[in-house]
């Protein structure tokens, strides 16, 4: 009887462990953030960084402060690379406010690999103001 609880405390522990390892991850992994200012239509790119975690993922957060205005006439497009073999993601577009997105990586990202993100006002963008975009993302 005293040997099946100690086994349930501990099972239960390791499932404990096993679900906060993903989160630690990316707690640890630093968040950079951008601020762009586009007058033209042509790709931007901001530092590169290590990737820092083992996660497959990137995570983008665009903000809706009062300079931000990206919208549905003024179309942000980004893009995470990397600096070899940068087949890792696709080109995405925005058009307001959106808080820890989580992309899937579409080739393996080694935690040492140097990463950067992309980005530029994109060309279906109908609206002549200079596009204002600020957030954070994590590689």
């Amino acid at each position: 009887m005293k040997n099946n609880k100690i086994m349930r405390t501990i099972i239960g522990l390791t499932l404990l462990v096993a679900l906060l390892v993903p989160v630690t991850a990316f707690a640890a992994s630093p968040n950079y953030t951008y601020n762009f200012e586009f007058t033209d239509r042509v790709n931007h790119q901001e530092a590169y960084h290590e990737k820092g975690d083992t996660e497959q993922v990137w995570v983008f957060t665009l903000y809706n402060t009062g300079k931000s205005n990206v919208s549905s006439t003024n179309i942000l497009g980004v893009k995470m690379n990397r600096t070899s073999d940068n087949y890792v993601d696709v080109y995405r577009t925005y058009t307001g406010r959106t808080t820890n997105k989580r992309i899937s990586y579409l080739s393996y990202v080694a935690s040492d690999d140097v990463m950067f993100l992309g980005a530029k006002k994109d060309s279906d963008s109908t609206s002549y103001a200079t596009l204002y975009a600020n957030g954070a993302y994590n590689p």
